[in-house]
């Protein structure tokens, strides 16, 4: 996949370059354009800069999946513990309960896709577990607690 940007302002001729090359490359197309390339899925920075040293970036982002969670819903009768896997989206992941009088939800930042829940003793009701993705990206999964 190729893109093309263009530059304006400042004084040119203008450089260009990418913070991670083993995911794209650049090719300088006259002074005041490029066309990005990717080579592999993965996040990338463009940079063009001027004689003058004025600078803009463009963040490139790979298309993700949507995100999933599963399992989607859970229904805890005996237990107060469930365990939650996302897929798709961009790591790092964020775990949330919209109801943490219900439950809450706990994670290790090195394995974020991963979650576990627990329940609070006693207490009855629908929760939600939320999660999020670095792009801002969302998926949920309902609790139901007898």
């Amino acid at each position: 996949m190729e893109v093309v940007f263009a530059a304006r302002g400042g004084e040119g001729p203008y450089s260009w370059s990418v913070t991670a090359p083993a995911n794209g490359s650049v090719h300088v197309e006259g002074w005041s354009q490029c066309r990005y390339r990717c080579l592999q899925p993965g996040n990338n920075t463009l940079r063009v800069e001027d004689q003058q040293g004025h600078f803009a970036t463009a963040r490139i982002t790979p298309l993700q999946d949507a995100m999933s969670v599963q399992p989607s819903s859970v229904t805890l009768n005996n237990t107060l513990d469930a365990s939650f896997v996302v897929s798709g989206g961009s790591p790092p992941y964020v775990w949330t309960t919209a109801n943490p009088a219900l439950g809450a939800v706990s994670f290790n930042s090195a394995t974020s896709y991963q979650a576990s829940y627990r329940a609070v003793s006693g207490a009855s009701g629908v929760n939600v577990v939320t999660v999020s993705d670095a792009e801002g990206r969302t998926a949920t999964a309902t609790v139901t607690q007898n």
